[in-house]
């Protein structure tokens, strides 16, 4: 059993989850008196469906929507400064986002940024001179439309802008932690498969990451294996025949919420030191970039450890998740490690997760991203030469 000496576990805000959730946005607004909103979303599908209006029904009953935000993409910091400069003295009273991660990232933004008026710029980690943040911000409500990121648990808001000298970067505070989650199952139906797809990649990778942490502990470890449970019981359905039950969804929705909440107790690994700097760089979905980095890790991390640390907790707990994935309780650890990184390698195939080369990754500039890339809290550190394999495997 895995010990620990101190425990600094991060807020859990109240959570609704359930069709129908949507109801309580009137509830939350009204227990804090809160007057006047800014409204953030991502495409039309909203609208499409009617749910937008139905969003909008429960806002107006208790508040006053003074801005609605368009988040088409993520979000760089001139789109962020431009709406908080606009809102600065507004006296807004809190930020709703609905959307996908990028679009809960922006509304995570705009309500650390809305007290200060400075530049969110100031704060990001692009130069020697970031400015820490107080963590004073407007309540912030996230309302997730896929099923991934967790960003609705997370601590940090990721602002992004993607090219030659492209950055990813994020603000982060304790405080920053939504005020306030609602997961319906009703909103998540509508995500396309591709989304689907490279959204519950992103939530399986930062599980198994944050779970392999050298930070976690036993209660963030039991919050994730629950997520686990629930997303590789539901993971293949929500991407197949099952894409339009609302219980399938939502436990994919449950998933991807405790994913964020793992990562935010724990940190994440390899995969995502490697998928942030070609997330910066090149035009790919960071769920893509997580899924097809996944499998080839997880082996790399095996053998590292195998042959450098073998008592290594997370041998230990790699075997852990293999036995989920089987009813085989005859197996040794090894070969339940195994039948983890085969059951990643299967679902990477079966799913058709792009190559890194679809992106424009290639030998002629993927030396840059190896000496981009971090080992975070990986269990084990990985050389150049074993991150440069990773990559080139999946190029």
């Amino acid at each position: 059993m895995q010990s620990f000496k101190d425990l600094n576990f991060c807020n859990v805000p109240q959570i609704f989850i359930g069709n129908g959730a949507i109801k309580n946005i009137s509830d939350w607004l009204r227990k804090r008196s809160i007057k006047s909103v800014i409204l953030v979303i991502g495409g039309k599908f909203l609208e499409r469906t009617g749910k937008l209006n139905e969003i909008m029904q429960f806002i107006e009953k208790e508040s006053c929507i003074i801005e609605q935000v368009e988040c088409l993409k993520e979000s760089d910091i001139v789109f962020i400064d431009n709406i908080v400069s606009k809102n600065y003295k507004k006296g807004i009273g809190a930020v709703i986002a609905v959307g996908g991660g990028s679009v809960i990232d922006c509304g995570k933004a705009i309500s650390a940024m809305l007290p200060n008026g400075n530049s969110i710029g100031d704060h990001l980690n692009l130069s020697n001179k970031a400015l820490p943040h107080s963590g004073k911000k407007v309540p912030f409500l996230a309302i997730p439309t896929t099923s991934g990121t967790g960003a609705e648990a997370t601590k940090n808001a990721v602002v992004t802008q993607i090219g030659k000298n492209g950055y990813k970067s994020s603000i982060r505070h304790e405080n920053f932690i939504s005020d306030g989650i609602i997961i319906d199952g009703s909103l998540l139906v509508h995500a396309p498969k591709r989304i689907t797809i490279f959204a519950g990649f992103d939530a399986l990778t930062q599980l198994l990451e944050s779970y392999f942490s050298p930070k976690t502990n036993p209660l963030n470890d039991a919050i994730i294996l629950s997520g686990l449970e629930h997303l590789i019981d539901n993971f293949l359905s929500a991407c197949g025949n099952g894409s339009n039950d609302i219980d399938v969804r939502q436990s994919m929705g449950y998933a991807a919420l405790c994913s964020g909440i793992g990562l935010a107790n724990s940190d994440l690994g390899i995969v995502h030191g490697i998928a942030v700097p070609i997330g910066a760089h090149f035009p790919i979905p960071h769920g893509a970039a997580c899924g097809t980095l996944l499998g080839v890790s997880l082996r790399t991390n095996f053998i590292a450890m195998s042959q450098r640390d073998p008592n290594n907790i997370c041998i230990v707990k790699m075997s852990k998740i293999g036995q989920l994935l089987t009813d085989n309780k005859h197996l040794t650890s090894t070969e339940y490690i195994e039948k983890l990184i085969e059951t990643i390698d299967n679902w990477t195939r079966e799913l058709e997760l792009p190559r890194l080369g679809e992106f424009g990754i290639n030998n002629s500039n993927f030396k840059k991203i190896v000496n981009l890339s971090v080992n975070r809290n990986n269990p084990i550190k990985l050389t150049k030469k074993e991150i440069e394999y990773i990559i080139k495997t999946r190029i």
